[in-house]
């Protein structure tokens, strides 16, 4: 065993240290996983780092995910008035990780009851201790958790739905803390039939319990339900964590990969050639529905069909985006598919794009992402648009700070065209390079943030593709924070309570942190004064600050900030009439002069000059850090500029000429 754990030492990232964050959210699975996972060594988590909140979250859940209704109208409905639900089967590649293909009726489905896992087991261990000493890790991985949700299954009474489906308790409580896991064996076959002896220990422990626990529902005792409940599950996550002690011990040396080699293309299926070896769909790659609603746009493995060939570079195929909503359809890798990173290190994304009479914006994007498979950021190339024939599109960036994995995203939004992508690449690089690819196209445009409010959030610059994703939000939840205004029609409301608009930081090039001149434009109806954010991007306190802020004060009054040197100083002012419309400008001048506009009309001007401090920071509409200065009003076509606009320009802009 010493020989194990050095072997595990010698693999363990320095963040992976003490690895084990807990459940965010999630039901009985995830914290039946939670508490396997905390009676596992420090070095055993570490060797399955960054798997672990995945391991939790999503993959015990894809057998429960495994049917044919993702990515339809209707979902289970089948209703046709209802949204398409989301290609998750396909997303997370489920029918390869549980051997059954609800398409095509090819392998075999477990039950989630103790006679599907007696079936499971046997099928599931040789698979995964083979896939590890392949030198696979995310796949072996994902498909143990495949094969614990079965396990934990059948300590929720799944041959007896009522007392399954009635289930309910704080299964935070479930606690394995005093257990040690055993090696259940350290040869195949062992390990097969020590854990089928396990589980049906556990099953006929748990069957033992369902009398009680119908006398509990039956007195409507529900401290006894939940006592019975939380002792079966906990006796699950014995049984998964001995499996996964047990795993780590066969498989030895960590077969987590190192750094990708720079230069070497990291996709799987690049040039969307080769077929999912259960439906006619290009592998490693499926659509993103972003508009649930959309019955129009179409997202098409091309050359399934004979068509000429220039609609592909090279081989047979390509993946084609056409007709695409507002808020965009896409092609992504899938997320066994995708490629670990780590923070500081250089990526590129690249693809070959042909156009047809495009429309709207057609990007390729690099997208990074945390453990639990939620968004870090994205980096995305300059939008295009119109004919063309294929022409190469790149965009680089760094790996932000919590980020460990990457994918890349094919997107068009608001293309009444097509768009074909072929020959994809995800490339390690160094800075210079990354550095080099990105100023082969330089953005321009004096216009670095539009957001016309009109029908979403997003924005509508040329430099979209930083800006995003950017998220409307009530308290800590995605929310629709757009009403009809009857003197500027759609606009942003916000209450004044939790409501806020984030804009999150470029980790590839802060447009929204203008080193010079800036003008911060916008419409703004105030109903009540301050102290309140209306938009800004600063981080710190005054001798420490960074970035730059516009908000409302208690005395009505409108003020401009900026960090020049570490410190905020003076700010402009003007004073704001609440409850009405006004246009509002805020000015800073190559010269270090700055000065607010009310409808036109300029405030006093004050002298900032010096090295302006940029932030890291989000930038926020509304609330500050979206927790507090809440901002209670409504707000319509805000702007930001990267150039001091003229007393005239600000004029025409707030009378609409």
């Amino acid at each position: 065993m010493l020989a194990c754990i050095i072997a595990l030492l010698s693999c363990l990232p320095a963040e992976a240290e003490g690895y084990l964050p807990a459940p965010a959210a999630g039901g009985d699975h995830a914290w039946m996983a939670w508490a396997s996972f905390r009676v596992l060594s420090e070095e055993e988590r570490a060797w399955l780092y960054p798997e672990i909140p995945a391991f939790m979250h999503t993959w015990t859940k894809l057998p429960d995910m495994n049917w044919n209704n993702y990515g339809t109208f209707g979902g289970w409905s089948g209703l046709p008035d209802e949204p398409r639900t989301p290609d998750l089967r396909r997303e997370y590649e489920i029918c390869e990780f549980t051997g059954w293909n609800p398409n095509t009726g090819v392998g075999r489905r477990f039950g989630h009851a103790p006679e599907g896992l007696r079936a499971a087991i046997p099928w599931y261990l040789p698979r995964i201790i083979e896939r590890f000493r392949k030198g696979e890790f995310m796949r072996p991985i994902i498909q143990t958790g495949a094969l614990c949700h079965l396990i934990q299954d059948c300590a929720t009474f799944p041959s007896t739905q009522a007392l399954h489906r009635s289930a309910g308790a704080d299964w935070s409580k479930i606690n394995i803390d005093d257990y040690r896991p055993r090696t259940i064996a350290e040869d195949v076959d062992g390990l097969v039939a020590g854990t089928l002896a396990a589980a049906n220990e556990m099953i006929a422990w748990c069957d033992e319990q369902a009398p009680a626990l119908r006398a509990a529902q039956q007195a409507g005792d529900a401290a006894a339900d939940e006592r019975i409940r939380v002792a079966c599950c906990s006796r699950a996550a014995m049984v998964c964590a001995d499996l996964i002690h047990s795993l780590i011990v066969m498989a030895g040396d960590c077969p987590r990969p190192g750094p990708p080699e720079i230069g070497a293309n990291l996709l799987a299926n690049p040039g969307a050639e080769e077929e999912d070896p259960g439906e006619r769909l290009p592998r490693h790659w499926v659509v993103g529905y972003v508009d649930l609603t959309d019955r129009i746009g179409r997202a098409q493995w091309e050359g399934q069909i004979q068509r000429n060939s220039n609609l592909w570079r090279e081989g047979r195929h390509s993946l084609r985006l056409m007709w695409t909503p507002a808020a965009g359809l896409e092609w992504r890798q899938t997320w066994p598919a995708s490629v670990y990173v780590r923070e500081g290190e250089h990526y590129a994304a690249s693809a070959w794009v042909k156009l047809h009479a495009a429309t709207g914006e057609t990007q390729v994007v690099l997208a990074f992402y945390a453990e639990d498979l939620s968004p870090v950021a994205e980096a995305a190339s300059a939008p295009l648009a119109g004919t063309a024939d294929f022409q190469r599109v790149s965009i680089a960036a760094a790996v932000p700070e919590g980020a460990v994995r990457a994918r890349v995203i094919l997107r068009s939004r608001g293309n009444e065209g097509a768009a074909w992508f072929d020959e994809i690449e995800l490339t390690r690089v160094d800075a210079a390079t990354a550095e080099a690819i990105n100023a082969a196209a330089p953005q321009t445009d004096p216009l670095v943030l539009h957001l016309p409010l009109n029908t979403d959030v997003q924005d509508r610059s040329a430099f979209r593709g930083l800006n995003a994703p950017i998220a409307a939000l009530s308290g800590a939840e995605a929310a629709d924070l757009l009403a009809d205004d009857p003197k500027r029609g759609r606009v942003l409301a916000l209450d004044g309570v939790d409501d806020f608009v984030e804009v999150p930081h470029s980790h590839v090039e802060d447009v929204l942190s203008p080193p010079g001149a800036m003008t911060v434009a916008l419409w703004l109806r105030a109903e009540r004064a301050g102290p309140a954010l209306i938009v800004g991007k600063m981080a710190g306190e005054e001798a420490d600050a960074r970035g730059w802020r516009l908000d409302l004060s208690a005395e009505e009054m409108v003020r401009f900030s900026i960090a020049v040197g570490g410190s905020v100083g003076p700010a402009a002012e003007a004073r704001l009439p609440i409850g009405e419309w006004a246009h509002l400008a805020a000015v800073r001048g190559e010269d270090g002069a700055m000065a607010v506009f009310v409808n036109g009309e300029p405030g006093a001007t004050v002298q900032r000059p010096g090295q302006y401090a940029a932030s890291n920071r989000a930038l926020y509409v509304g609330a500050d850090y979206g927790s507090s200065d809440f901002l209670a009003g409504r707000v319509d076509d805000l702007r930001i500029y990267r150039k001091a606009l003229s007393v005239d320009e600000i004029a025409a802009i707030a009378t609409g000429e």
